[in-house]
């Protein structure tokens, strides 16, 4: 019987973190707002809708998580086509467009652009009801940590369910959330999309400020951090240009 061989110098390193760096990614986003985005960082925003390139670096935890979130939504939403063929999956809604005249009637704002802009997005899964055709609700699927299940709904979260509203004129929005831990699930019915959407204008607003009049990126609000939110992020080198 061969005796063990001892420590191999060029194995450990590739065990101990060789395979732990983080993964740059480049592309050049669409330049319009996404309802996934609105409830998030406003600086984010501000780069985003001007086009500028992006350049992630992803870290081992974030492609994860990325991957554990998609493999849920393609399970439930097969299953969803399994008992209800006419389901709609990844919807392409219409790209909403919103006029300035918009930001002036729905929240009262002075609106800060005076070309229509628009917003995108993909709702999980669209239903209309059995018992009456004319009515019809969206479904989005979260998936996150224990909290999710516990917590109130995030603004983030929120925010998109009122922009799906918006563009599908659809009766409800839910939200199908599950532990990523344990797959444990509930859901929760959007009570307010249109105060959603109000909301969403507002940040839309504030972003074209700064965009047409300010000409420098708004401050990023109190609930972003730089080690959990900044260092993922493909504008990472916009606000932090030292490093």
């Amino acid at each position: 019987m061969t005796e063990p061989a001892s420590a191999n110098t060029f194995a450990e390193p590739i065990l101990q973190e060789g395979l732990d760096f983080r993964l740059p990614q480049e592309n050049d986003p669409t330049p319009r707002y996404s309802a996934s985005q609105l409830g998030g960082c406003v600086r984010k925003l501000f780069w985003k809708v001007q086009g500028v390139h992006q350049v992630e670096n992803r870290a081992f935890e974030n492609d994860c998580y990325m991957n554990v979130g998609n493999t849920i939504h393609d399970i439930l939403q097969a299953r969803i086509k399994i008992r209800y063929p006419d389901a709609q999956v990844e919807l392409e809604m219409p790209d909403i467009m919103i006029e300035p005249g918009e930001v002036l009637d729905t929240i009262g704002e002075q609106p800060c652009f005076t070309e229509p802009v628009f917003c995108s997005g993909r709702p999980d899964i669209f239903v209309h009801c059995p018992y009456d055709e004319n009515m019809s609700f969206v479904i989005e699927i979260k998936t996150g940590g224990p909290s999710l299940l516990t917590s109130a709904l995030p603004r983030y979260h929120a925010l998109q369910g009122g922009a799906y509203w918006r563009s599908t004129d659809v009766d409800w929005v839910y939200f199908y959330l599950v532990n990523r831990a344990n797959m444990a699930r509930t859901y929760r019915l959007l009570e307010t999309p249109w105060v959603q959407w109000q909301e969403a204008l507002r940040v839309i607003n504030l972003v074209e400020r700064h965009k047409n009049e300010v000409c420098e990126p708004p401050l990023a609000q109190s609930f972003i951090s730089k080690h959990r939110h900044c260092m993922s992020c493909g504008y990472f080198y916009k606000c932090y240009p030292g490093g």
